[in-house]
């Protein structure tokens, strides 16, 4: 009696390149799953901050602030005027200095803008070196903290200095031509290269 084949021999081994990629994908799952449970960590500190934060502010007598997603464009407003004032130069000019659209910055002198986002908030200030304490206060500051808080801000923090002047001294010509009155600086005698 003739026996009925068996089953053959088995699949044989893996071609290398199977094994390689197994392995290569285990290895990249791993350094997910390494990954994920790092930014879980990151997440539970970054709330126990925020809750030691708060409890901080609690026991000052702060009041809790509702979060605000957007600032008055009034301080960004008057800091424009004052480097224009500073810089002799013009709004465009000002405001590609400090990398922002001279269309939008000529809105916040207009009072066409009147609201500044986060994203415009946190650019103003990398631009000027200041923190949103220095040009908003603190009130409305700690308003967008949750969105632009110390941990994002300018590593080169420097104060605002307050200028002499207000806002009722200063002419302005808004489409680029150039200031049309400058007062007169502060101080001792600066030659800011402006032709009375």
């Amino acid at each position: 009696m003739a026996m009925a084949p068996g089953p053959g021999p088995g699949p044989g081994p893996e071609p290398a390149e199977v094994v390689a990629e197994r392995a290569e994908l285990t290895r990249r799952a791993a350094d997910l799953d390494a990954r994920a449970r790092a930014l879980d960590e990151r997440e539970g500190e970054l709330l126990e901050r925020e809750a030691r934060v708060d409890a901080r502010a609690v026991l000052q007598g702060l009041d809790r602030v509702e979060p605000a997603w957007s600032l008055p464009a009034a301080p960004v407003a008057t800091e424009l005027r004052h480097l224009m004032i500073d810089t002799g130069d013009d709004l465009p000019t000002v405001a590609r200095g400090i990398g922002l659209d001279p269309v939008w910055a000529r809105g916040v002198l207009t009072g066409d803008v009147v609201d500044v986002d986060v994203a415009h908030v946190q650019q103003v200030c990398e631009s000027l070196h200041c923190t949103p304490y220095d040009l908003f206060g603190p009130e409305l500051a700690r308003s967008i903290a949750h969105a632009y808080g110390p941990d994002l801000w300018p590593a080169g923090v420097q104060p605002l200095q307050p200028v002499g002047w207000s806002s009722d001294d200063f002419d302005s010509d808004l489409d680029g031509a150039g200031p049309s009155a400058h007062p007169e600086p502060p101080g001792p005698e600066l030659d800011l290269g402006l032709d009375p």
